[in-house]
């Protein structure tokens, strides 16, 4: 499977988009790039 995260064009937001042979493996990625994503937004406000 894939994901990438993205800011939105519309919105003040980033967008997870991603996608999986299984519902399991997409949850898996999508709990991934979640925590990666919380990771660098405290590193970032430290």
């Amino acid at each position: 499977g894939w994901a990438m995260l993205r800011p939105s064009n519309t919105q003040p937001l980033i967008r997870l988009f991603a996608e999986a042979r299984t519902q399991g493996r997409l949850d898996e990625l999508v709990d991934e790039f979640t925590r990666l994503f919380d990771e660098m937004q405290e590193r970032a406000a430290a």
